[in-house]
């Protein structure tokens, strides 16, 4: 029930208070970095937005159905792929990303053509939700980071400003990714908020699911065209 869910939550306090599981596409075939045995989830420190650090965790494929944390490990520093640098302590837990006041709540996605993990890190321009509405500009900026490995290291590599487009929690879809060729992906941005109108209002009927065509590539484009924007 909701009220056991409140009083008595899979994993009590913030640390781990925002999970988002980590894509590996359909099915979640994926075999890298263990993917084939564990189910990956980040989080940030509790906060819808206004987050200071990543951390990851980890569980069994078989296990999971559990809903049990105590099956749940937790990175504390260095490679995943090694055993002894998990543990079952969650406040002993390492930050893969840090970002203060920065790291809202977001997901990672594997983009098994380019090898790569993929995590939007979002915050509000003007610093939180609540100023956001008092300002009237619910502007967010994207900050895109890539990592060869779930648990870094991860490096910035694009930011956008949304500017009208008050988009919060965005991800990139594990369906519809398209090789170009070895070194380029097309995909899209998916993302949920509200809209601020030109007056400086806000437009509440606007709220709903957006997504935006990107293009991922290990090497510089040739050819940058303006981005398109569309809604569902």
């Amino acid at each position: 029930t909701a009220r056991e869910n409140y009083s008595k939550p899979m994993f009590p306090g913030r640390r781990f208070g925002a999970p988002y599981f980590v894509w590996y596409g359909k099915d979640g075939a994926a075999a890298v970095d263990n993917a084939d045995k564990y189910v990956y989830a980040v989080s940030n420190d509790g906060h819808f937005e206004g987050g200071d650090n990543y951390v990851l965790g980890r569980v069994l494929k078989t296990q999971l159905p559990d809903l049990s944390a105590a099956d749940w490990s937790f990175l504390k520093r260095g490679d995943g792929m090694e055993d002894g640098n998990w543990t079952a302590n969650l406040a002993s837990a390492g930050s893969i990303l840090s970002h203060p006041g920065e790291s809202s709540m977001t997901g990672m996605t594997y983009i098994e053509a380019l090898r790569r993990y993929v995590m939007v890190v979002w915050h509000y321009s003007q610093v939180s939700f609540q100023t956001a509405i008092l300002r009237k500009d619910l502007s967010t900026v994207l900050d895109f980071y890539e990592s060869p490995r779930p648990w870094g290291p991860w490096t910035k590599v694009k930011s956008f400003n949304t500017g009208l487009m008050g988009w919060y929690a965005p991800i990139i879809g594990q369906r519809f990714q398209t090789a170009v060729n070895s070194n380029t992906v097309a995909a899209f941005l998916y993302a949920t908020g509200l809209t601020s109108t030109a007056e400086g209002g806000i437009s509440s009927g606007r709220y709903k699911l957006n997504y935006m065509p990107i293009t991922l590539s290990t090497q510089p484009l040739q050819n940058k065209e303006p981005a398109f924007v569309g809604g569902r």
